[in-house]
């Protein structure tokens, strides 16, 4: 199931998906429930932030449907109200660029 809300001028898209219960040697090894994937974008400025993938607490999935809605949508509105205001700006000039690039690879190692 998907479901799209609109929140402070941004589209938060919460999709749920069935994990299943797993069972070996008629034990169960993991229960089944929810996973939920959250993905938030501004229409506008066209900026994109990364999906993000949700369990419950301690890393179990959610035992219903409507939880694990609820769940992803207060997630995507902490997103949304930790997005910073303005979109960063894109460096047009070919100086900047090879200064910005190198402080990325310098940030990634």
């Amino acid at each position: 199931m998907q479901r799209t809300y609109h929140y402070r001028g941004f589209v938060a898209t919460v999709g749920v998906e069935l994990l299943p219960t797993v069972l070996v040697a008629d034990s169960v090894v993991a229960s089944g429930g929810f996973l939920v994937k959250v993905g938030v974008r501004h229409p506008p400025s066209g900026r994109e932030l990364p999906p993000a993938l949700m369990l419950n607490v301690g890393e179990r999935p959610f035992a219903t449907e409507a939880e694990a809605l609820m769940a992803g949508f207060s997630f995507a509105q902490r997103l949304i109200e930790n997005a910073p205001e303005q979109p960063v700006r894109v460096c047009r000039s070919a100086a900047m660029r090879r200064v910005l690039g190198s402080l990325r690879r310098m940030v990634v190692a």
